[in-house]
């Protein structure tokens, strides 16, 4: 199952915060202003917010907040697999 372009964007942005409507666009091989439309609709929600950083043309740039990405792990990617599948 492919994901929304809802998740895809957020999926996005955890691994590249600061980014812009046309790059996450260019990154996700979408159409711009539909990327736009979703980012707007995401960041009334509290999902995402504005990025301190200017995109490259002097646009916003959007990150998804800190409180929501939640504390960081110092576990390895192999211990979260195996959590995850019960090994």
């Amino acid at each position: 199952m492919r994901p929304t372009i809802r998740d895809a964007i957020l999926q996005h942005l955890k691994f590249n915060p600061g980014r812009s409507a046309t790059q996450i666009a260019k990154d996700l091989g979408k159409k711009p202003g539909s990327v736009s439309s979703v980012l707007h609709t995401l960041r009334e929600n509290g999902e995402i917010e504005y990025a301190p950083n200017r995109g490259p043309k002097g646009g916003f740039s959007y990150r998804i907040p800190a409180a929501k990405l939640g504390p960081p792990s110092n576990k390895t990617v192999w211990a979260h697999l195996f959590d995850e599948d019960g090994l």
